[in-house]
């Protein structure tokens, strides 16, 4: 993808995908986190140099209590797994947004993964709690129409990847 720096993607609509396919809310969150991990190798071998993710929104804490911790639990559970990874990768690890509603233990854990790959030369930073006015998401049909687009000039072989991967 040359010349394309930075990708930003609103992790939406992983509970209706697992409803879709008559799995607990939770698997869909998990599916998403996987599609994430492929996103991130994505714009490490096309040299995208930013990956921003928004994966927490204040929407999110309305939530049942048992679906919130589930998702605190995926993050907490991911910090831990992709630790050496991000860092193999190169990737800095860096979270934006309002993390003091966090626990305690979530907000060390993403500290010390700030502290870890600080040295990385990936960005990828994940946003939680944005505001309201920024709540929109890009469906996967309206993201291929845009990437369909001669302006995007992205190959056959990246329009292929995003969309299997989305």
């Amino acid at each position: 993808m040359k010349g394309l720096r930075h990708i930003a993607v609103i992790m939406d609509g992983n509970g209706r995908w697992a409803a879709a396919h008559r799995k607990a809310r939770i698997s869909g969150h998990r599916a998403g986190a996987d599609a994430l991990d492929r996103m991130m190798h994505y714009c490490r071998d096309e040299g995208v140099e930013f990956l921003t993710v928004y994966a927490f929104s204040t929407e999110n804490w309305k939530r049942s209590k048992l679906e919130v911790s589930g998702l605190m639990k995926l993050l907490s559970s991911y910090i831990d797994k992709k630790k050496e990874e991000l860092k193999a990768n190169k990737v800095r690890f860096r979270v934006i947004g309002r993390r003091q509603d966090l626990s305690n233990s979530i907000q060390k854990k993403i500290a010390a993964l700030e502290e870890y790959t600080k040295d990385g030369d990936l960005l990828w930073s994940s946003r939680f709690r944005m505001a309201r006015e920024m709540k929109f998401c890009v469906r996967p049909r309206l993201l291929r129409e845009m990437l369909s687009l001669p302006a995007a000039r992205i190959s056959k072989r990246s329009k292929k990847t995003i969309s299997r991967n989305i």
